[in-house]
C-alpha cells in the first residue's frame, strides 16, 4: 500500500511537488536510425531476433518521429503478410489497438500478436507533437504454461520475425525511429512481468532496417531544445515574509527557489554529456530571467553587476546557468507590481524559433499598476490579454500565446479576483497554476513542480510525493513499488537547510539498505560526482536501473556507478522499495521541533502512463469539482483497478476551513499598508496584517476521496478506465488534491503513481444569500448590501469595483466598501425612485476605482445581473392583468359618472 507521511494540514502542503531530477534525462533507446532531417522515408521494418535465453521479445516500443505533424495513416504488417491500416490520426486523438488474426489455431498458452499507435498530446509548439508510439507485441512467440514459464516458440530458422510500418502517401514521413525491447526476465526461470532490455546487456534486442540495410547498435532520441523564461516578481510587497513569526522574506524563498530549478537542470545537462546511453545536451536550450516591478527589467536592469551585459531575454544556457546561481541573491526587492509588463516581454521573447517554449509567472499576490493582464472568458480563457491601467476595455492579446505555455505559481493570500487572474492566464495556455497561502518555502518544489510538467518527456511519472517531518527518535519511512519498465528513478529530499541537515536510508527490494549522509556522499563522489547530488537543503539520487536488466539470469553484475555507496546489482524487480528520511542535526529557531522535508520519487517508466487531473472549470461555491484519473499501459487504459486487493484510487483533498471573506468581515483586521512602494489594495493589506499577528488564521481542513468508475460520484461511463470522483465546493478559496493511485497492470507488475491539482474556487454572489436593504431620505435612495456566496458565506471587503447599480435611463454606479458591507446611494427626482438593478462583474482582471462604465469590457445588462430589482425600488403595483392605460381609463369614466350623478341630483 502505497503511504503519505503527513504532520498536519499546513505541512501538507510543503512536499506536494514533483521532482526535476530525472526530467531532462533523455530515454536511452535500444535501436534507431536517422532517417532524414526534413524528408523521410515512408517504409522501416523492425526486426525481432529469437531469444539466447528462455525468455523471447515480448514487446517492441517504436518511438517514430514525422516530418510534420498533419494527420497520418499508419499501415503495419506482422511477420506473417497480415496488415492493418489504422485510422488517419493527428495529435490529440486517442490510441488505436488492432489484433492481428492468425492463419491456424494457436496452442494453448498463446495468444495473437497485436499492434497499437499511441498519438502525441495537442500541445500547441511542442516538438513531441511530431512523434508517435508504436507498440508491436509478437505474443505468438511466447507460450505461457502451467509451472509459469514462458519459453520461446519462435521458429528457428528463420531466427527472426519482421514487422513493416508504412505512412500513407501523403502523410507525413518517418525521419527516426527508435526502439525499446521488452522481454519477461524479472522473476528467475519463471515468467514476470516485463522489462526493458539493456541494449548493451547479454541478451538480443530488436533492431531497424531501411532499404534491407542501414542497420544501427545503439540509439539515441535527444530530446527537443527547451526555451524556459522565468517572469519573477520583485515588487516591494517581496520583503515581507507570508506570515508572522520566523518564515524569510519571499525573495529569499524566490532566489533559492531559482537556484533550484537551474541547478537541476544544469546537473542532467552534465548526466546527458556523460551517459553512453543518452548523448550530449541540445545546444539550444536556452534560459531567461524577467523581474517585473513598476516595469519589467531584463537581467542587466537589476541592480547586479555581474548580470550588466545580459541585454537580452533568452541565452544559452551554458553560458549563463552559473552566472544566474551565483547572483540570484543580489536582487532587491522594491516598486511596485505590474504583470503585463513581464508577460509583454516574455512574450516577444518566445516570438520564434523551434524549441520548446514555456513560462513560468511566479507573483505574490495581485497586480497594482500599468500594464495589467487578464483572459478574454473567465468560464472559458483561450487568450491572455494585457491593458493599460483604468483601460480595461482596450486590452489587446499577446501576439505570440500560441506557441508557449504558462505555468504560473503564487505565494500568499490574496482577495477578489487576485488568485483567478493567474489561474486563468495559465488555464488560457495549456498550463496549469499552483499557490501556497501561507509558506514561501514552498516556492522550490513548486518551481521543481513546474519544470518538470512543462519540461518533462512524455515517460517521466511521479511514484511518490510525501510531506512530513522527522525527529530524532526515529526516521520517517515510505514504501512504494516500481513498474518493471522503469528505465531509471530520480530520489529528491528538500528541506530548509538554514534548519537542520537530513539524511536518507534507501533500501532496493532485495537488497541491504544504503545510507547516504553529508560526510559519506561528499567522501564517496568527490564533489557530487556520480549518482548522488548533495547540497544545502537537497539530497538528489539519479539510479539508471536499465543497467540492471538482464540480471536475473545470473549474468554477470556490473557496478551501477563510480561511487561504492550505491550497487543495485541482483535488484528484486518486483519488489517495494523503502526510503527513510533522517534527522541528522537540528539548528536555528525552534532547534527542539522536528524539522519538515519533502521528499519525491520519479520514474522515467516506457509504459506504465497516467492522466491525473482536475477538470478545468471557473468553480465557484455550490459546484462539483470533477476529477479523473487514467492509467495506461502501451496506451490501452488499465480497466477494473479497483478489483485488485493491493489497489489504491483515492485523492487527498486539503480544502479550505474558513472563509476569507468571513475571516476579513468579522474580525476588521488594520489595514496599514505592508509596504509603502508596493501598494496592496485595503482588503489585501488587512489580511496581511491579520495573518502576521495570527498566522494559523487560515484554517483548513482535510477529507479523503475515493476515484470510481461504475458510473456514480461524477463518473460519465462505467468500465472506460477513466477514475471519476466529484467534490463540492462550500466555501470560496484554494482547494489542493494530490492523487494517489497504486495497482498491477498486465504485463510491468505493480505501480504507484501521484500528482498535485490545484483549483481556486471563486466568490460570486448568490441572490438568495445576499442581504440587501434600501431606505429613502427625501430625495435620496440608500442601498445597504452584504454579499454572499451559496452557503451563505461572505464575499468581505474588495470588491466595491465588481458590483455596479443601473437605473432604466442609464445611470451606474457603484457603492463603496466598509470591511465587507457595501453601500451607495442616488438621487432622484419625483416622489420614488426608479427601479434598480444589481450587477456583479464576474472577471479576471483588477478594476481599479478610476474605472468608469463605459471602459468597463463586461456590460452591465441582462449577463451581469444579480438582482433584477432592488428591494424598495419596485414600481408602483398594478392589478394583474390590465394594463395602466385602462385603469386611468376606467378611473377617468368613474369620475364622469360619479359627476353625472351629483349634477342629476343637485339639479332643481
Amino acid at each position: 500500500m502505497w503511504n503519505l507521511t503527513r504532520r498536519a494540514i499546513r505541512p501538507f502542503f510543503i512536499g506536494l511537488a514533483l521532482m526535476l531530477s530525472a526530467l531532462l534525462n533523455p530515454t536511452a533507446q535500444d535501436q534507431s536510425i536517422a532517417l532524414a532531417q526534413t524528408t523521410g522515408v515512408t517504409t522501416v521494418q523492425v526486426r525481432l531476433p529469437k531469444a539466447t535465453g528462455d525468455f523471447a521479445i515480448s514487446r517492441v516500443r517504436a518511438v517514430v518521429t514525422l516530418n510534420d505533424d498533419a494527420p497520418v495513416t499508419f499501415t503495419i504488417t506482422d511477420p506473417e503478410g497480415s496488415a492493418h491500416t489504422f485510422s488517419a490520426l493527428e495529435p490529440g486523438d486517442s490510441p488505436e489497438l488492432h489484433v492481428f488474426p492468425t492463419p491456424a489455431p494457436l496452442p494453448a498458452g498463446v495468444s495473437q500478436d497485436n499492434a497499437s499507435v499511441i498519438p502525441p498530446a495537442d500541445i500547441a509548439g511542442d516538438p513531441h507533437r511530431f512523434q508517435y508510439e508504436i507498440d508491436l507485441n509478437p505474443n505468438t512467440n511466447t507460450q505461457f504454461l502451467p509451472d509459469g514459464t514462458c519459453p520461446d516458440i519462435m521458429p528457428d530458422p528463420p531466427g527472426q520475425e519482421i514487422f513493416t510500418i508504412t505512412v500513407a502517401a501523403g502523410s507525413p514521413e518517418m525521419t527516426s525511429i527508435c526502439l525499446n525491447s521488452f522481454d519477461r526476465n524479472t522473476a528467475g526461470d519463471e515468467c514476470g512481468a516485463e522489462s526493458v532490455l539493456d541494449p548493451n546487456g547479454p541478451f538480443p534486442v530488436a533492431d531497424v532496417v531501411v532499404g534491407g540495410s542501414n542497420e544501427v547498435t545503439a540509439c539515441t532520441i535527444l530530446r527537443p531544445g527547451v526555451d524556459a523564461v522565468l517572469v519573477l516578481d520583485k515588487s516591494g510587497s517581496m520583503s515581507s515574509s507570508t506570515l508572522g513569526g520566523a518564515p524569510r522574506p519571499k525573495i529569499q524563498a524566490l532566489s533559492a527557489a531559482v537556484t533550484d530549478f537551474v541547478d537541476v537542470w544544469d546537473d542532467l545537462r552534465a548526466l546527458e554529456a556523460t551517459d553512453p546511453e543518452a548523448g550530449p545536451p541540445p545546444a539550444a536550450d536556452r534560459i531567461g530571467l524577467i523581474f517585473f516591478d513598476g516595469d519589467a527589467h531584463l537581467m542587466n536592469d537589476v541592480g547586479v553587476g555581474d548580470w550588466s551585459s545580459i541585454g537580452t531575454v533568452l541565452n544559452p544556457f551554458g553560458t549563463i546557468a552559473s552566472n544566474i546561481t551565483a547572483h540570484i541573491g543580489e536582487v532587491a526587492p522594491g516598486g511596485s507590481t505590474s504583470m503585463g509588463d513581464g508577460m509583454e516581454s516574455a512574450d516577444g521573447a518566445l516570438a520564434s524559433g523551434a524549441n520548446r517554449k514555456v513560462v513560468l509567472l511566479m507573483s505574490d499576490g495581485q497586480e497594482n499598476t500599468t500594464r495589467r493582464i487578464m483572459v478574454d472568458d473567465p468560464a472559458n480563457p483561450q487568450q491572455v490579454l494585457t491593458f493599460d491601467s483604468g483601460a480595461p476595455a482596450g486590452a489587446t492579446p499577446l501576439p505570440n500565446q500560441g506557441a508557449y505555455q504558462v505555468y504560473a505559481v503564487t505565494v500568499g493570500t490574496g482577495t477578489a479576483v487576485s488568485a483567478d487572474i493567474n489561474e486563468d492566464v495559465a488555464h488560457a495556455t495549456g498550463g496549469f497554476y499552483i499557490n501556497s497561502e501561507d509558506d514561501a518555502e514552498l516556492l522550490r518544489p513548486f518551481f521543481l513542480e513546474l519544470l518538470q510538467n512543462s519540461l518533462r518527456f512524455n515517460s517521466w511519472e511521479t511514484l511518490r510525493l510525501v510531506s512530513g517531518e522527522v525527529d530524532f527518535e526515529e526516521p520517517s519511512a515510505t514504501d512504494f513499488p516500481v513498474a518493471t519498465t522503469t528505465q531509471y528513478l530520480a530520489i529528491n529530499l528538500l528541506w530548509d537547510g538554514d534548519l537542520g541537515q537530513l539524511g536518507m536510508i534507501l533500501t532496493p527490494p532485495g537488497l541491504e539498505p544504503i545510507v547516504i549522509r553529508p560526510e559519506i556522499v561528499i567522501e564517496a563522489t568527490s564533489g557530487s560526482q556520480g549518482p548522488i547530488q548533495f547540497g544545502n537543503g537537497f539530497i538528489r539520487v539519479n539510479l539508471p536501473l536499465l543497467l540492471l536488466k538482464g540480471l536475473q539470469d545470473n549474468a554477470a553484475p556490473r557496478a551501477l556507478a563510480a561511487s561504492d555507496e550505491i550497487n543495485l546489482d541482483n535488484l528484486d524487480l518486483l519488489g517495494d522499495w523503502r526510503i527513510e528520511v533522517t534527522l541528522e542535526d537540528r539548528f536555528g529557531e525552534g532547534s527542539s521541533d522536528p524539522l519538515p522535508y519533502n521528499l519525491t520519487v520519479m520514474g522515467d517508466d516506457l509504459a506504465v502512463k497516467s492522466n491525473l487531473n482536475v477538470v478545468n472549470a471557473d468553480y465557484v461555491p455550490g459546484d462539483n469539482i470533477l476529477l479523473q484519473a487514467e492509467i495506461t499501459e502501451a496506451g490501452q487504459r488499465l480497466l477494473d483497478l479497483g478489483a485488485d486487493a493491493d489497489a489504491q484510487l483515492v485523492v487527498q483533498l486539503v480544502k479550505p476551513g474558513v472563509a476569507i471573506g468571513d475571516l476579513l468581515a468579522n474580525n476588521r483586521p488594520d489595514a496599514t499598508q505592508p509596504t509603502q512602494d508596493d501598494p496592496a489594495t485595503t482588503a489585501d493589506a488587512q489580511l496581511f496584517n491579520l495573518l502576521q499577528e495570527n498566522p494559523d488564521a487560515l484554517e483548513r481542513a482535510a477529507e479523503t476521496l475515493t476515484l470510481v468508475d461504475d458510473g456514480s460520484n461524477g463518473d460519465a461511463t462505467a468500465g472506460d478506465g477513466i477514475y471519476s470522483a466529484q467534490f463540492q465546493a462550500n466555501e470560496p478559496g484554494h482547494y489542493n488534491f494530490l492523487f494517489g493511485v497504486q495497482g498491477t497492470t498486465e504485463n510491468s507488475g505493480r505501480f504507484s503513481r501521484q500528482q498535485l491539482k490545484t483549483v481556486h474556487v471563486r466568490s460570486v454572489p448568490d441572490p438568495a444569500e445576499t442581504e440587501i436593504q434600501s431606505s429613502i431620505d427625501g430625495q435620496t435612495l440608500s442601498i445597504t448590501m452584504v454579499p454572499r456566496t451559496t452557503f451563505g458565506h461572505q464575499m468581505g471587503p474588495g470588491w466595491a469595483n465588481y458590483f455596479w447599480f443601473t437605473t432604466p435611463d442609464g445611470q451606474a454606479f457603484k457603492p463603496t466598501d466598509d470591511n465587507g458591507t457595501y453601500t451607495a446611494s442616488l438621487t432622484f427626482t419625483g416622489d420614488a425612485p426608479p427601479p434598480v438593478t444589481l450587477h456583479f462583474l464576474r472577471v479576471s482582471f483588477a478594476i481599479e476605482d478610476s474605472v468608469t462604465p463605459d471602459q468597463l469590457p463586461v456590460p452591465l445588462d441582462d449577463s451581469s445581473t444579480v438582482i433584477e430589482t432592488v428591494p424598495g425600488t419596485e414600481p408602483p403595483a398594478t392589478p394583474a392583468g390590465y394594463p395602466l392605460w385602462l385603469i386611468i381609463l376606467l378611473i377617468v369614466v368613474i369620475l364622469l359618472v360619479i359627476g353625472l350623478i351629483i349634477y342629476v341630483i343637485r339639479r332643481p
